[in-house]
């Protein structure tokens, strides 16, 4: 998933984008660095953390790869732009690493993150989620099935908590109508299509609104991920049943 946090090796990386792979398969996979002072080996493979990184540095991510696809046709990020996200980062959060790693900034505020998931229950039919703060949409994440956002919400919301912990905001409620006609605009924004690192074909979409990315396999959205030009920290979660 793109965003996904791999820990080890001789630094941390993030997915610059979603990917699916063939069984058996080995495919290059197109990464970012988010621990900038470390270059020794902590383990001699990559494992999961747990963790996405938080809204902001995906949806730059993302905006960086849209940029990269339609000068390069590679999925590549501006690793500067990642690092000073993730310095950013963890000064607003009070996080102190050695190494500049993102992932500080998660353990340090483990048990209030931990509690959020707690409190974040998802419908056994739901395949989406939106997110919001202070009554305006941040994002938005959106799977082929009910199944597939059980297995990957804790690291989506683990990473959107990271950004309600950023700053405090009284809660605004958000409608029901607005997150509907929010989705429903991706209809108007532009669409690029480019050749997967993996499987399928991934779509670029943008517009004044909004900017994303979509999975499509054997013409099945698999992952969709949509990022409001307004995002800025999280604190209420809206699920959908249906893409």
């Amino acid at each position: 998933m793109a965003g996904e946090q791999l820990i080890g090796a001789k630094q941390n990386r993030v997915l610059n984008v979603s990917i699916m792979i063939a069984a058996h398969g080995k495919v290059p996979v197109p990464v970012s660095c988010v621990e900038q002072g470390r270059w020794n080996y902590h383990s001699r493979k990559f494992y999961s953390s747990g963790s996405a990184s938080h809204g902001h540095l995906r949806k730059q991510m993302a905006e960086d790869v849209y940029d990269s696809y339609h000068k390069t046709r590679r999925p590549v990020s501006e690793q500067g732009k990642v690092w000073n996200e993730v310095s950013r980062k963890l000064g607003k959060m009070g996080s102190l690493s050695g190494s500049d790693a993102l992932e500080q900034a998660y353990e340090d505020r483990q048990t209030e993150i931990e509690n959020i998931i707690r409190d974040a229950r998802i419908p056994d039919d739901c395949c989406g989620v939106v997110f919001a703060f202070d009554g305006k949409i941040a994002g938005m994440d959106i799977f082929d099935k009910p199944s597939t956002l059980s297995k990957l919400s804790p690291k989506l919301i683990k990473a959107y908590a990271l950004d309600a912990l950023e700053e405090k905001y009284d809660t605004t409620q958000i409608s029901r109508k607005t997150v509907k006609d929010w989705i429903c605009s991706v209809a108007e924004a532009c669409l690029d299509s480019f050749q997967s690192p993996g499987t399928g074909v991934d779509i670029r979409i943008r517009s004044e609104n909004l900017i994303g990315v979509s999975l499509l396999v054997e013409g099945c959205p698999v992952h969709a991920e949509l990022f409001s030009e307004s995002l800025s920290h999280i604190t209420e979660v809206y699920f959908s049943t249906s893409p």
